[in-house]
This record gives structure tokens, C-alpha cells and sequence, in this order.
């Protein structure tokens, strides 16, 4: 892969002179580390076949290869080239971009990694996507990011190859600023593909509470990166969420209200109740009332007549009759004590 399409356009490589290495061996040895290398391998070579065409000796030298950061930091740095080509408005769609094409690896260190995505989702539909068509356009014309269709025939995009997100050094950056979207948007993706695996059951929309709220704030601060399958997945939850909110508030005020209702029905019971033991204390107390007035009138009667008799008594004017022994008649003889008012016999 690495000598014989250099023999059969007539190039040679250049040995090391410190080290007496020849460049095809270097090659050979960083691509066999990983096989993911190999894309990136490719790549590299197609950038020293076109740097040796400025030295037209059929050379590919070790000075080139060394000024393009050697395999891994030749793509970034021919990115990086790249972009600086691109007009200001097209420069400002990177971030919109790179959400679109990158997903975090599982794992600890969480590396960046391509992802694919429909190339509609780079057509202009809205002021904030100026640039973004343009942007990716140029990055397939410089076989930075490769198109590609997927099984219902549509065409897809996605980054040429990883090491261009480990190395370029403007996406290292970015992910620092980035990197919490990244997760919430993986954590979204993943419930989407759920939804749809599973026939699209509303039981799998996103549940209240921290899914529903990131999802929330993906659609209202980062539309413009995510899928209108995903902004309507998200939209699907919300409706869902309100539609069971509104049936919870019917069975709760269903519930309120029947509490109401008893606890009207009980007022009015005690209520009743109430004024009955009311009626009844003020019946008892008016009873008491008035045989206490009564006994108060009897009493006060009895005592105004007592007081009468005792009155009529000491005038003399006692009309009862009054039953006292019989008396034997005899002379009496009136004495000097009878002029005192004294009687002897």
C-alpha cells in the first residue's frame, strides 16, 4: 500500500541521514500500530505526493513529511490550512458543525469521535446556518469529511478520519467549552434511537426530570446543532409531559373537590347540629329562668303576705278567728294598776 503505488508513479523515499531509516519503513511502522491509521496513512502520503511536485526530483522527503506534523498532526495541520481559507461567516459555523460531527467515546477519557448525520442538516434554512453548507462543502472537497448514504439512500456526512478530532488543536478548544453539551446531546441520542427501536411508545419519551429538562435546554440553547428529529423528539416529550400534568390536575381537583365537598357536607351537619344544642342550652336555660323567676315571685308573694298578716295583727286588725280557752267569768275589781293598763284578778 505504501511502496509499490510510489513505484508504479516513480517516486522514491528518502532515507534519514541521522538515522539511515528509510520514510516508507516510518510509515509503515505508525500505521501497523493501529489499524485506524491507515485512513490517516493514506492521507499523509496523498499530501507528499502533492509536496513533491514542487521539487519535480520524484522525491518524497523526510523535510516535508516533518513540516506536516508527521502522520497524526499532518491532518489536523492540514485543517487547520484549510479553514483559515474560509470566509469570516463560514469560519463561525465550526461550532455548529462540530456539535453535529462529534460524539464523545464511552469511557474515562471520553475521547472525540465522528459521528454521521444527514447532510440536510448542513442546508441553510435559517440566518444561523449561513455558512455552515459552505464550510462543509470545502471540508469534502478537501477529503477532510467524506460523504457517504445510508440504507433509505440519503446522503450522509461525517469527519474523514478521528485522528483529525484528537490532534487538530481549534477542536481541542472547542471541546473543553463543549464538552457538557456533548453529553447531554449523547444522552439525548440514545433515547431517541430507544424511541424509535421500540416503535415509538410514548413510554419512551423522555421522562420529567433531568431528561426532559437537558432535553429543554438543548432545544432552547442549542437548536440549531441538533437534528429536527431530535428537536421533535423533544417537542413530543413536552406535549406528553403537559398532556399528563393536565390529567394529574384533573384527578387532583377531582380529589379536591370531593374533600370539599365532604367537608361542606360535615359543616353543615355540625352546623345543625350546633344550633340544635344551642336551642336546647336556651330552652333549659329559659326553663331555668323561669322557675327561678317564679320561685323568686313565690317567694317574694309569701313574704308580702306574712309581712301583711304581721302588719294587720299588730293593729288589731286581725279578721281571723282566733280559737282560746274558755275563760271563767268572775268580778273583777278594777284596781289603781288597771288605770296603768294592767289587769288582776
Amino acid at each position: 500500500m505504501i511502496r509499490l503505488p510510489a513505484e508504479a508513479a516513480g517516486l522514491q523515499f528518502e532515507g534519514d541521514q541521522a538515522s539511515g531509516q528509510r520514510l516508507d519503513q516510518a510509515h509503515a511502522e505508525v500505521a501497523t500500530a493501529t489499524p485506524e491509521s491507515l485512513p490517516l496513512l493514506e492521507h499523509v502520503l496523498s499530501l507528499l505526493y502533492e509536496a513533491e511536485a514542487t521539487w519535480s526530483d520524484d522525491l518524497l522527503r523526510w523535510s516535508d513529511y516533518r513540516e506536516l506534523g508527521e502522520l497524526k498532526g499532518a491532518l489536523a495541520k492540514y485543517a487547520e490550512a484549510v479553514f483559515n481559507t474560509l470566509q469570516t461567516h463560514e469560519q463561525t459555523a465550526f461550532s455548529v458543525i462540530m456539535r453535529r460531527l462529534v460524539t464523545l467515546g464511552q469511557g474515562e477519557e471520553e475521547v472525540p469521535n465522528r459521528r454521521t448525520v444527514p447532510y440536510r442538516d448542513f442546508v441553510v434554512s435559517t440566518d444561523r446556518d449561513v455558512g455552515a453548507r459552505a464550510f462543509v462543502d470545502l471540508f469534502i472537497k478537501e477529503r477532510l469529511v467524506v460523504v457517504d448514504s445510508d440504507p433509505q439512500g440519503e446522503m450522509t456526512v461525517t469527519v474523514a478520519h478521528e485522528a483529525l478530532l484528537r490532534e487538530w488543536q481549534r477542536v481541542k478548544v472547542w471541546l473543553k467549552e463543549n464538552g457538557e453539551f456533548l453529553r447531554m446531546r449523547d444522552r439525548l441520542d440514545a433515547s431517541l434511537r430507544l424511541w424509535h427501536d421500540r416503535g415509538k411508545q410514548r413510554d419512551d419519551l423522555l421522562r420529567a426530570g433531568l431528561p426532559l429538562a437537558e432535553g429543554e435546554k438543548l432545544v432552547k440553547d442549542f437548536e440549531e446543532s441538533l437534528s429536527l428529529e431530535a428537536i421533535n423528539y423533544v417537542r413530543a416529550s413536552i406535549s406528553e409531559r403537559k398532556r399528563g400534568r393536565r390529567v394529574q390536575d384533573g384527578i387532583r381537583y377531582a380529589i379536591l373537590a370531593a374533600i370539599t365537598g365532604l367537608a361542606m357536607f360535615a359543616g353543615v351537619q355540625w352546623f345543625r347540629a350546633e344550633r340544635q344544642r344551642q336551642s336546647e342550652a336556651q330552652a333549659l336555660k329559659s326553663e331555668g329562668e323561669i322557675a327561678a323567676k317564679l320561685k323568686e315571685q313565690l317567694k317574694q308573694a309569701s313574704w308580702a303576705s306574712f309581712s301583711q298578716a304581721e302588719r294587720q295583727f299588730q293593729l288589731n286588725e286581725w279578721n281571723e278567728a282566733v280559737a282560746l280557752p274558755p275563760v271563767r267569768s268572775s268580778p273583777i275589781r278594777p284596781t289603781q294598776s288597771s288605770l296603768n293598763g294592767s289587769f288582776t284578778s
